[in-house]
């Protein structure tokens, strides 16, 4: 066969190709219309977040892009992930939907919102199709790892961390998934990432919290005795002098406060601006809080 009879069966073969494909991309509209469903962006998330899953086989086989973005600035796979439509993400992924796409309001991946949700089985779909485990949110910088941490999603940190993700790994703030898990109460996730090894003492950026005192401060008492039974330092400031005792009596969380108390915690410390946990509790008008601190006669 000459060059040229074989470079027009290869242009033939294209125009077949193509217009296949032009048949295909009409016929599934077609479809679309005859199911009164708009062919539009917006739509195309919609039923996305529905979990339609023709509908969404449709538009993809319309030509429609899988990573386009809807006037609130979700991507189809994001709306999919966050309402736990496994099917149709699976579909999505499997047509090329981009794992690491993001939302627009806070910029996060479909495994941060998969995490975030304690979706695991949603982790795992999309840690095997290949999504970043240490992408990051773009306001705060919180991983996959944080955000299961934050809701106490114990089952999916332990996913998380088989994959070998930094158990310490540190959000913009400086903030480990243990401290996040500490200031939500979290105890269950909290012992898990204790018993694998995360760091108890670590401190955050700004003021230099713990998870102890992170846990004081928003009066999480029973994940406040984790730390202590785990041997938290007691004593130990912050970058302003303050214990976690002088954290929990500033915001008056009682329960916490009895906690570090009976435990042993020194009511007398000062911070750098001399204030002692009494004159904390005080300024704030926790009345509860002064009694316990206020020395016995």
């Amino acid at each position: 066969m000459r060059v040229w009879q074989l470079r027009f069966l290869l242009a033939l073969l294209l125009l077949f190709t193509l217009m296949a494909c032009a048949t295909s991309q009409e016929k599934a509209r077609t479809k679309l219309n005859e199911m009164n469903i708009a062919y539009d962006e917006d739509t195309f998330v919609q039923k996305a977040s529905e979990g339609d899953v023709q509908a969404v086989q449709y538009f993809l086989e319309s030509g429609m892009d899988s990573n386009v973005l809807d006037k609130d600035g979700n991507t189809a796979l994001i709306m999919a992930v966050k309402e736990g439509h496994r099917e149709v993400v699976s579909l999505l992924v499997e047509m090329g939907a981009d794992t690491e796409g993001r939302d627009k309001k806070f910029e996060s991946t479909p495994l941060i919102w998969a995490s975030l949700g304690g979706l695991t089985d949603m982790v795992e779909l999309l840690l095997d199709s290949g999504a970043d485990l240490n992408a990051r949110e773009g306001k705060s910088g919180i991983t996959a790892l944080h955000a299961a941490a934050v809701k106490g999603h114990t089952e999916t940190v332990k996913v998380i961390l088989e994959k070998g993700v930094d158990i310490d790994v540190l959000d913009k703030d400086g903030r480990t998934p243990l401290m996040w898990a500490a200031r939500h109460g979290n105890t269950e996730t909290a012992t898990f990432l204790l018993d694998k090894g995360a760091g108890l003492e670590s401190t955050e950026r700004e003021k230099g919290l713990t998870a102890l005192m992170s846990a004081a401060l928003m009066g999480r008492a029973e994940t406040a005795k984790l730390f202590l039974d785990r041997g938290a330092d007691l004593h130990k400031e912050d970058k302003g002098g303050r214990t976690a005792l002088s954290w929990a009596s500033q915001y008056g969380r009682t329960e916490t406060v009895q906690l570090l108390l009976d435990r042993g915690a020194d009511p007398s410390i000062k911070g750098h601006f001399g204030q002692t946990a009494l004159a904390l509790a005080k300024e704030n008008g926790h009345d509860n809080a002064i009694k316990l601190l206020t020395p016995k006669p």
